[in-house]
């Protein structure tokens, strides 16, 4: 599944608005604990008693805007589609460049999926270190591609630094980590093995725009009441994600 790189940019409207829309999932309290702390003065009473929430600066992005970013991430995935952004919330980050790569990949839009014809190309990625099965593990002494479990996906390099680059301007050489994926050079592609739909979803309650960093949020968890929160970067009249967290919406 090609694509060709497109930069996001967007209106003014638009652009708070998908700003909101990959901001309804964010994991992890550095930032947050510094936009609560680094504010120079010491905390009021009120301040002392505002959730994390209350006291992420900025003005409010408009119910609009927070309805039409949920309509778009809607439209992102189904149980028969959805896009490769949504890989950037299957996990939780301070920087982006620190996001979780095999679970940026797991349900990431393939390429192809390996067939008979691929021979030689399965036969070298069974001898990849990172391949989860063996032939005794069917009673083979060779494997074949049709004898595992699940489809084999190729996914093009190419690819996903196009949507690295369109969605955090970086690509796959900025990643801090990428152990656990199976990767051939000579293919220049990634593969995984998923059968099942797992893409990472989010919805967006509240955002906030302060200058050029726009910071969006989920709903409390009902089980522990942390949020997801986005934060985004406009760069060249175009809006990059910087980290997606998890924090802890107390007092």
């Amino acid at each position: 599944m090609k694509r060709i790189i497109t930069k996001v940019t967007l209106s003014a409207t638009f652009v708070l608005l998908f700003v909101s829309a990959l901001a309804g999932c964010v994991n992890h309290s550095t930032e947050a604990e510094s936009i609560v702390t680094n504010q120079g003065s010491e905390p009021t009473q009120s301040e002392q008693n505002a959730t994390v929430i209350d006291r992420i600066p900025g003005i409010p992005l408009s119910t609009e805007e927070l309805t039409r970013f949920n309509d778009i991430f809607a439209a992102q995935a189904d149980t028969n589609h959805f896009l490769p952004v949504n890989g950037f919330f299957t996990s939780h980050y301070d920087d982006v460049t620190e996001l979780d790569f095999v679970e940026f990949l797991r349900y990431y839009p393939g390429d192809g999926i390996l067939e008979e014809k691929d021979a030689s190309e399965f036969e070298a990625l069974s001898k990849d270190p990172n391949f989860p099965w063996n032939a005794g593990d069917f009673g083979k002494e060779i494997l074949t591609v049709n004898d595992l479990p699940t489809p084999t996906h190729r996914i093009l390099r190419t690819s996903v630094d196009e949507t690295l680059q369109k969605y955090a301007d970086i690509t796959t050489a900025d990643l801090k980590n990428t152990e656990g994926v199976c990767y051939l050079s000579e293919y220049n592609a990634y593969y995984n093995f998923t059968s099942d739909f797992g893409p990472g979803l989010f919805e967006c309650v509240g955002g906030k725009k302060d200058g050029n960093i726009v910071r969006l949020w989920s709903d409390a968890d009902i089980y522990d009441g942390h949020r997801e929160l986005l934060t985004l970067q406009e760069k060249d009249g175009n809006y990059y994600i910087k980290s997606f967290q998890n924090i802890a919406d107390g007092e």
